[in-house]
């Protein structure tokens, strides 16, 4: 049986996969002008060194499944911007507790 998401964790994931699928087309900065919501935030700020890399941060709460959003963000970007079945994915965590945590997580289908 399949997690069900919250609304938020759905309109996130939304927003992000719309995100993706103008960055693909139009470049990151057009794209994130057109997918954010109006007087959020004034511009797009490209990653430091990687700057045709769409770069965005999604703001979930402490609890707000950041590890099942990821699972979903993986199969998003995958469809919307890489258009690629089995994309390589680099999980990068602060501390060896989170890894284990995630990777016990995942391991769960």
């Amino acid at each position: 049986m399949a997690l069900a998401l919250k609304q938020y964790q759905r309109r996130s994931l939304a927003s992000l996969e719309h995100f993706l699928e103008l960055a693909r087309v139009e470049g990151a900065a057009s794209a994130f002008g057109k997918a954010v919501d109006e007087g959020l935030i004034d511009e797009y700020k490209p990653m430091p060194g990687l700057p045709h890399i769409p770069y965005v941060c999604l703001r979930i709460p402490t609890g707000g499944g950041k590890t099942v959003m990821g699972a979903h963000i993986i199969q998003a970007a995958s469809r919307s911007l890489l258009e690629r079945q089995f994309p390589l994915v680099m999980w990068m965590v602060p501390t060896t507790q989170i890894k284990d945590q995630t990777l016990e997580a995942f391991s769960d289908p």
